[in-house]
């Protein structure tokens, strides 16, 4: 299933227009859709598609040759890649390889040679290579001014995880509340989503497809985090500290008996990798006033109930498991919704919205308009309000901004509130609040 992308396959195609060599980078996560992608983008066009195998590089040659020599009709036997290379430069040739990293650990050199190949006769030829692969790590090394190919590749794109607006899509039978909590809990990562079955309820969905042994995505963080990571079990106490709200650097090197000077370097990379995130509290200046919070939706959840209830899963004790988790599920789920909130109201405003709070003063999201002349607030709650409450709510909200460390004199300030439902939504709005719930989003 092939879903969106459409900015994606815009920028390939600009690509594809232009009269000379192009050297793409193309990477993100496992699963997020990339050979997907790309086999959409070559579709109808002279392209060769190869994927990286764990083999020597003899072996890929002779794989390529003989892939060539098929497309082309020709006996071809590459000796390396610069002759194969040559044979292509002149074919308006898309040549794709993916998981492109697998070459480097064959032979360390494939990038030194690449920049003489590309510098001497690639640059100007009609080759479009994109060299696409999984492991962020590696493609943020390769991107670093560092890099043998820095300056030479002339476009890349990180592919990113579906927004919300494309999750009914694989789901289309599933309430909005059912695919706000997927999506809360898988995130956009379609090979995910398509493991979820649309005839099956949510829960019998993540009983099946998360917390029975054996099942697809059972241990997919484990092999994820093994993939990118060294020091494995470090990653994970981390993570799994962060999940549970031990949020503060102080409080997680303590609790996982950690040198506080130490690890940074491992939050760093995590944040790097996409998985977490360091929050600043508002006004944004003092940077180590900040929180660190789980951004990847899959791995709350995995850390949250899967990783703490691995004894239980293992022995097969899915159902009681199960019966745990939606006891507790509502209540943890609040962030998860205050994220979707957030990625609601900056593609709805076209601003930035971060959390705010001061002393013992919390605001769930504040954001400031591009002319810095108004400030938005909002209450992100995952419950359904009543009139009575959302006002008690907004006033609460009204009465927080006269302690924020800003003159509000220099905005016009909009309150608002985003929750699972809202009655009287239009009342509240004739009162000039902001109101929004799961059938605005």
């Amino acid at each position: 299933m092939f879903i969106n992308r459409k900015t994606e396959l815009n920028f390939l195609e600009k690509k594809y227009k232009k009269n000379k060599g192009q050297l793409l980078l193309v990477y993100g996560r496992r699963r997020v859709g990339k050979t997907e992608l790309l086999k959409q983008f070559a579709k109808n066009k002279n392209s060769i598609y190869y994927f990286v195998e764990n083999l020597n590089i003899k072996s890929h040659l002779d794989n390529l040759s003989k892939i060539i020599s098929e497309k082309y009709n020709l006996p071809l036997s590459f000796n390396n890649f610069e002759e194969l290379f040559l044979f292509l430069q002149d074919k308006k040739t898309i040549l794709i390889f993916d998981e492109f990293q697998e070459f480097l650990k064959e032979d360390k050199n494939f990038l030194n040679n690449l920049q003489k190949i590309w510098d001497e006769f690639l640059k100007n030829s009609n080759l479009f290579l994109v060299l696409m692969g999984s492991s962020m790590s590696i493609f943020h090394k390769i991107l670093s001014y560092n890099s043998p190919i820095y300056g030479r590749r002339t476009g890349d794109w990180e592919l990113l995880p579906l927004g919300f607006q494309n999750i009914n899509k694989f789901l289309p039978k599933y309430s909005k509340e059912d695919l706000i909590k997927t999506y809360g809990i898988l995130g956009g990562v379609p090979e995910y989503l398509l493991k979820f079955d649309k005839d099956k309820s949510f829960w019998i969905n993540i009983e099946e497809n998360i917390l029975q042994k054996g099942s697809f995505l059972y241990n997919e963080i484990f092999m994820l985090l093994s993939y990118e990571l060294k020091e494995l079990n470090t990653y994970l106490l981390i993570l799994k500290s962060i999940s549970e709200g031990v949020n503060k650097l102080g409080e997680i090197a303590s609790k996982n008996h950690l040198q506080p000077t130490v690890l940074p370097t491992y939050l760093q990379t995590l944040i790097r990798l996409g998985f977490i995130d360091y929050i600043l509290s508002f006004p944004y200046k003092a940077r180590k006033k900040g929180i660190y919070i789980i951004k990847d939706h899959f791995f709350w959840f995995w850390f949250r109930f899967v990783f703490r209830n691995k004894a239980d899963l293992e022995n097969m004790r899915t159902k009681y498991v199960l019966k745990n988790i939606k006891k507790e599920f509502n209540q943890e789920f609040g962030l998860r919704f205050e994220l979707i909130a957030k990625e609601f109201l900056e593609k709805k405003f076209n601003i930035e919205f971060k959390k705010g709070w001061y002393k013992n003063i919390d605001i769930d999201l504040l954001g400031i308009s591009k002319d810095k002349k108004t400030l938005f607030v909002f209450e992100v709650k995952w419950q359904n309000l009543d009139y009575k409450k959302s006002v008690n709510i907004l006033k609460n909200l009204e009465n927080k901004l006269q302690y924020l460390p800003i003159d509000l004199k220099n905005y016009t300030i909009k309150t608002g509130i985003i929750a699972k439902s809202v009655h009287d939504k239009q009342k509240l709005r004739k009162n000039n609040f902001i109101v929004f719930d799961l059938r605005d989003i």
